[in-house]
């Protein structure tokens, strides 16, 4: 499958940069109550995804990453 990968936690904000690099996720956020983060780098991805992707997601049910 080809979709997104986000990560999301409660460990430090530099391990979670430090982990998106290293495994090649396409976001993360810091665990919250109201994980308005994790809301915001879910639209933001999808947001590009959308924006790269030659096919809608209908026609294929694939993603192109940019």
């Amino acid at each position: 499958h080809n979709c997104p990968v986000l990560l999301h936690t409660d460990r430090a904000r530099a391990e979670l940069t430090a982990t998106i690099r290293a495994s090649g996720a396409d976001g993360g956020a810091i665990k919250s109550p109201d994980s308005a983060e994790l809301i915001e780098v879910i639209q933001s991805v999808l947001s590009r995804w959308r924006r790269a992707s030659d096919d809608s997601p209908g026609a294929s049910g694939r993603w192109r990453r940019s």
